[in-house]
């Protein structure tokens, strides 16, 4: 077979069998890296060439050719299923089942700021929300932030006492200032 025939074959062969579970969990790796790089001015435009550039990365790192249809598919295939568990394992009366692939989609739902935002305001405080911990070795070898929990930060101008004597010391500057300027007036 020459050299051209297998890489036809390689690239446009419908046969590359069903998903091995290293690859399910590459695939979510890499959707949990990437989706948050997703949008009109972040690398990838849209979802069909995070899609693509995950399906290259897929071929790079186990020699196996996925379409980004088929990691498309694969990815909502596995979050249909997850979601099925999760419902199944709340409802009551029903025999528990394994959920596949938690830490994964852990990670997934960490990255994923349309789930739970960044910043959340209210009423007398802001919580500013963090990094997650990373879960293995790996990637403890790429650069993240720290770890650690939301911090609450109050919104101090919102508490009526901070409010009142920030408005107190505002209007001693400004009557220290026309005291400056009364007196360099009279002193000319």
């Amino acid at each position: 077979m020459s050299p051209c025939a297998i890489t036809k074959h390689l690239f446009f062969s419908d046969e590359t069998g069903p998903w091995e579970e290293g690859e399910t969990r590459l695939l979510l790796m890499l959707y949990a890296r990437y989706s948050s790089k997703v949008g009109p001015m972040k690398k990838f435009r849209s979802k069909r060439v995070m899609y693509e550039h995950i399906s290259k990365e897929i071929l790079q790192s186990t020699g196996i050719y996925r379409t980004q249809t088929q990691c498309e598919s694969r990815f909502k295939t596995i979050a249909k299923r997850k979601k099925n568990q999760d419902t199944n394992n709340r409802t009551s009366g029903q025999t528990r089942c394994q959920v596949s692939y938690e830490e994964e989609f852990a990670q997934i739902r960490a990255a994923d700021d349309s789930i739970e935002p960044e910043v959340l305001r209210g009423v007398h405080s802001v919580t500013y929300k963090t990094a997650p911990k990373p879960t293995d070795e790996a990637s403890t070898s790429t650069s993240t932030t720290a770890p650690s929990d939301t911090t609450v930060a109050p919104n101090l101008w919102m508490i009526p006492e901070v409010r009142l004597l920030r408005m107190q010391a505002i209007n001693n500057e400004k009557e220290g200032t026309k005291m400056k300027l009364a007196a360099t007036t009279l002193a000319e």
